[in-house]
């Protein structure tokens, strides 16, 4: 497969463009839906991680790919539990299963790479994807009604923007 700009940013549009144009299926509580699409991010980066750990990259980067997964995976875990014990029902609406699938179609695209490309595309797709995350965490955080769940955004937040620093020490 011949790699491009076009290529490019066709799997970007695919990996995240519902992160940038997040919608919400009902109109008052959004808590369960929130947990969704939080638990959908994190198993993304740790699917889109694993892949990066099978290529051969760059030690750095597979540094990068390794604390991914082991970050969203607590991540993950400090979720559940959160969304245990305040009784928040997982809501994976019609809008968090396009988003899981436009994240999907953009892995099964970007793990088709050869290392070298896929290693730039990783990268990129890293920075634009912790970028449009942390706007999604902001309008999460004007939507959130659980206290708890709230600052679970406010330091997942926290964590983003330090994912997204080193993503960008990578380019």
């Amino acid at each position: 497969m011949k790699f491009s700009k076009i290529a490019f940013g066709t799997i970007f549009v695919m990996l995240f463009a519902a992160v940038a144009n997040v919608s919400f299926a009902k109109a008052k509580d959004h808590d369960g839906e929130i947990v969704a699409y939080m638990q959908a991010i994190d198993n993304h980066e740790i699917s889109v991680a694993k892949v990066a750990k099978d290529k051969k990259v760059d030690a750095e980067v597979m540094n990068f790919a390794e604390m991914m997964v082991t970050q969203h995976n607590e991540n993950l875990q400090k979720l559940s539990d959160l969304s245990s014990k305040d009784n928040i029902a997982v809501d994976e609406t019609s809008a968090v299963k396009k988003f899981k699938e436009a994240g999907d179609k953009g892995l099964a695209e970007i793990s088709k790479l050869d290392d070298a490309k896929f290693q730039k595309a990783y990268i990129k797709a890293m920075i634009k994807g912790h970028t449009d995350v942390n706007n999604m965490l902001m309008k999460f955080e004007k939507e959130v009604q659980n206290a708890d769940l709230k600052q679970y955004l406010v330091d997942t937040k926290k964590v983003v923007e330090e994912h997204l620093a080193d993503a960008k020490k990578l380019k």
